[in-house]
């Protein structure tokens, strides 16, 4: 709504995103699928011209949404962990 109200609209329809967008919106943030500050961000993207009309696609295509796999996360880990030895070095060293 405060999106709307910056750019004088009265309703989050008058800016272009349907009800349904906002339900999907809501309920990927209830899964904890996205992030408070992304959800923002989705709804500002859906407010755009040509913006799609999948929010989860979106969210996808951005980078939006959280990992909850950690095998992944710590196979991510590894990869920094691996690229910066001489930082890790200097930890290791105190």
């Amino acid at each position: 709504v405060r999106i709307a109200r910056e750019r004088g609209l009265a309703t989050l329809t008058a800016l272009g995103v349907s009800a349904s967008q906002v339900a999907t919106i809501a309920a990927m943030r209830d899964s904890g699928e996205i992030s408070a500050a992304n959800a923002g961000k989705l709804l500002e993207r859906l407010g755009e011209p040509d913006s799609g009309a999948d929010p989860a696609a979106i969210a996808e295509f951005e980078g939006w949404l959280a990992v909850r796999d950690t095998a992944q996360l710590a196979a991510w880990c590894d990869e920094v962990i691996a690229a910066s030895q001489p930082i890790v070095e200097q930890i290791r060293a105190g």
